[in-house]
């Protein structure tokens, strides 16, 4: 075989035959060939390029890609999910996820507040309400400049701008912009009426409404 000249460095080499490589060594004691990459190096763009499940090339196997388990799947997607919650079978991939989500159904709140008592399942949420007692208020309209303790109290303050109404009525289609003005409209259909006068038995959907009644009709007694 005629010498090869390299045509960086101008020295003149042979190749050897592709039959008398031996492509069973230890990759990391293969020599790189002048010319030639090193067979791992070819897998790994051929397997780059179509995502070929063959690992294999001339005999050699790839220390780097002989993996076809499902845990190399699961590695490569992400985290493997195997704590399920007990009530509901959602799974999390740590237990301590499993632990905090499940006070979303046993009711536990076990971070509280040491000015009013008010309890939370999460210690972040409990930061959320001491900004009540603090008086820091971070997030600001853009609109207005009014400034909230809550990331959510702003985005509700926001729809007075923006006129969105994301809360709608199932029986009548009217539109709310907050949740709680729905379930107040929703008694209008149901007719539950849960706050009663004690003096004259009349009922009213609202607590607020029973207190204007008792104003009004029973603030002498």
């Amino acid at each position: 075989m005629e010498p090869q000249v390299n045509p960086l460095t101008g020295a003149a080499f042979s190749l050897p035959s592709i039959g008398s490589i031996n492509w069973n060594m230890d990759p990391v004691t293969t020599q790189t060939l002048p010319g030639l990459h090193p067979p791992h190096t070819l897998l790994m763009l051929n397997q780059t390029s179509d995502n070929a499940s063959a690992s294999t090339l001339n005999g050699y196997t790839s220390p780097l890609t002989n993996d076809n388990s499902s845990d190399a799947i699961s590695r490569s997607s992400g985290k493997e999910k195997r704590f399920p919650c007990s009530f509901c079978g959602k799974a999390f991939s740590f237990p301590k996820q499993v632990e905090i989500h499940q006070r979303m159904h046993t009711g536990e709140k076990p971070f509280s507040c040491h000015l009013c008592r008010a309890s939370f399942s999460h210690s972040s949420s409990l930061k959320r309400h001491q900004m009540v007692h603090t008086g820091v208020k971070p997030f600001s309209c853009a609109q207005c400049n009014m400034r909230f303790a809550q990331a959510g109290d702003l985005k509700r303050h926001q729809r007075v701008h923006t006129g969105e109404k994301p809360f709608s009525c199932p029986q009548c289609e009217k539109r709310f912009t907050r949740q709680n003005q729905l379930k107040m409209h929703l008694k209008v259909h149901t007719g539950e009426r849960p706050f009663a006068n004690t003096h004259c038995r009349k009922r009213f959907s609202e607590r607020s409404y029973l207190r204007i009644h008792q104003q009004k009709k029973h603030s002498t007694l």
